[in-house]
């Protein structure tokens, strides 16, 4: 059994632990702060491929293309909207509560004597 490669490889690769637990004993006790927000100002909208070039990639792995018509899909999306009620929130009846008295607190005693 030649161990001589395992040992070179050992030396050569050292990791670096007295950085890292450094790293760890400062990083918890300094403030983090919060990740910058960049605002995007333009927006990004997907590009569909055409379906006469998709069809053939499709085809090919053996896959069959299934599509939606746009416009049976909106007036189908339009009939349902039309028989559907808006929903109604029922709440509960809230109990009347009983008028606090206005007499001042007392005391009582509730363990038993002896």
């Amino acid at each position: 059994m030649n161990r001589e490669p395992l040992l070179r490889t050992a030396v050569q690769t050292p990791e670096p632990v007295a950085e890292t637990a450094a790293k760890a004993l400062v990083a918890p006790s300094m403030p983090r702060e919060a990740p910058a927000v960049r605002a995007i100002d333009t927006v990004i909208e997907p590009a569909p491929m055409p379906v006469a070039e998709l069809l053939p990639i499709v085809e090919s792995s053996g896959m069959t293309l299934a599509q939606t018509d746009p416009q049976k899909l909106a007036a189908a999306q339009a009939r349902a909207a039309e028989l559907q009620p808006p929903p109604m929130r029922m709440g509960r009846e809230r109990p009347v509560l009983q008028p606090m008295e206005e007499t001042p607190l007392q005391q009582v005693e509730t363990r038993g004597q002896g």
